[in-house]
């Protein structure tokens, strides 16, 4: 055999090396230009949106009154849809998605936003504000201190958002690789501010995030 044959068959055998070595299918070349340096080049355009098929939520406010030294919670679902229970069961209980959970442990407040320590029975009022048609929450007031060893913790599905997450009028491959590596929580300290992203854990196959916050800001999940 030539010298030139053997180099061809080498040649021809790496390229086949290479597609062999393929892990998942390949990444859609169209995201390529969504993003440069790593990040979104507009968050606000890519933030899921809420109410996929209709579906809305029970309240898109809630105002309470957190105490140093007690513990709270907030949630907020998806109104009830059907008669059925999450098992499938006719058992006359509607479902409820969960779309928001904020738990604030007793010793969270740490200090008011003028930098006043809290004492313990000390307390303020919280707002939650959802956005109606994006998956976007702001928390306030804004400028409360946490206590970095019992942080509020916030838990967020984006099940019943719409998939399309390029908006293209299609769930396809570019949404799933999208969900996979892109999708993310990002937080705005106040409106008209630079969005940044806010370290959370993915939980993919249950759709939801799930983050410690140590102020308030507007949290949303975009990519």
């Amino acid at each position: 055999m030539g010298k030139r044959a053997k180099l061809c068959l080498v040649a021809t055998a790496v390229l086949c090396g290479a597609c062999a070595d393929t892990t998942g299918p390949p990444r859609p070349a169209s995201l390529a230009s969504y993003r440069q340096d790593g990040r979104a080049p507009s968050v606000e355009r890519h933030i899921l949106r809420q109410g996929a098929a209709g579906r809305a939520l029970e309240t898109y406010r809630v105002e309470l009154w957190v105490v140093r030294g007690r513990s709270a919670t907030v949630r907020v679902d998806y109104r009830a849809r059907g008669g059925r229970g999450d098992d499938g069961d006719d058992d006359g209980k509607a479902r409820r998605d969960k779309f928001l959970i904020i738990d604030f442990p007793a010793n969270t407040l740490l200090r008011y936003p003028d930098d006043t320590a809290f004492r313990w029975g000390d307390g303020v009022r919280v707002t939650v504000s959802i956005d109606a048609t994006l998956l976007l929450v702001h928390l306030e007031p804004s400028g409360l201190v946490f206590n970095p060893l019992a942080p509020v913790r916030l838990t967020i599905w984006y099940g019943n958002a719409a998939q399309d997450f390029d908006d293209d009028g299609r769930v396809d491959e570019t949404d799933l690789a999208i969900e996979q590596d892109w999708l993310g929580l990002w937080y705005q300290e106040r409106p008209g501010m630079p969005w940044s992203p806010w370290t959370a854990e993915h939980f993919k196959a249950e759709k939801r995030f799930q983050t410690s916050l140590y102020h308030f800001s507007g949290y949303a999940v975009s990519w």
